[in-house]
């Protein structure tokens, strides 16, 4: 089979984790306070493919913008930044972030895929070509691809063949291809 690693940033202990569920707003030990039995835990555990996430301390912004740039070149999507000392919490909070690297890239749309569901006969996807690769740009950046104009371009498709559009990633992939890339908006004048 393919080989896998599964990367643990943090483990609740089963009392934390009862209550979480019997009170969701309630305040669950610090992840800073797990460290040392997550590390335990993996040990023990004897399996080769479990490992404890990479930390470091991000004494100030350079710090960070240094280490995302090394995760972006290792070809991962990003970080989670997290305070510490903010308790575990089952719903989004201010003292947990996720940063993904974006840039935008051109594709020259090669075809088109229709919707499903409620995009059923409109546009569901821009096919395109990336330096060679095949991607589907299906998603949307700042609402760019409505339900109105998913079936004007489904309509006149024609017209739009062998245009470039401008799409937003979360980078390139190992094999070349762009990671969640999403339409922003066609470029005229190529």
């Amino acid at each position: 089979g393919d080989e896998f690693e599964l990367v643990v940033f943090t483990v609740l202990l089963y009392d934390d984790w009862i209550t979480s569920l019997e009170e969701p707003r309630s305040t669950i030990t610090p992840i800073s306070s797990h460290q040392v039995s997550i590390l335990s835990a993996i040990k023990n555990a004897g399996f080769d493919f479990l490992k404890s996430v990479r930390r470091i301390k991000a004494l100030d912004q350079s710090r960070v913008q240094e280490y995302m740039q090394s995760v972006i070149n290792a070809g991962h999507e990003g970080l989670m930044i997290k305070n510490l000392d903010q308790p575990y919490d089952r719903r989004r909070v201010k003292g947990w972030m996720k940063w993904k690297f974006e840039d935008f890239y051109d594709c020259t749309i090669t075809g088109f895929a229709e919707g499903e569901g409620k995009h059923r006969d409109k546009l569901g996807a821009f096919i395109g070509d990336f330096n060679g690769v095949e991607v589907s740009v299906g998603g949307s950046y700042k609402k760019s691809l409505d339900d109105n104009n998913r079936t004007f371009y489904w309509e006149n498709k024609e017209g739009y063949m062998d245009g470039v559009i401008k799409v937003i990633a979360c980078g390139v992939t190992p094999d070349g291809s762009l990671r969640h890339p999403r339409f922003v908006e066609f470029h005229e004048e190529k």
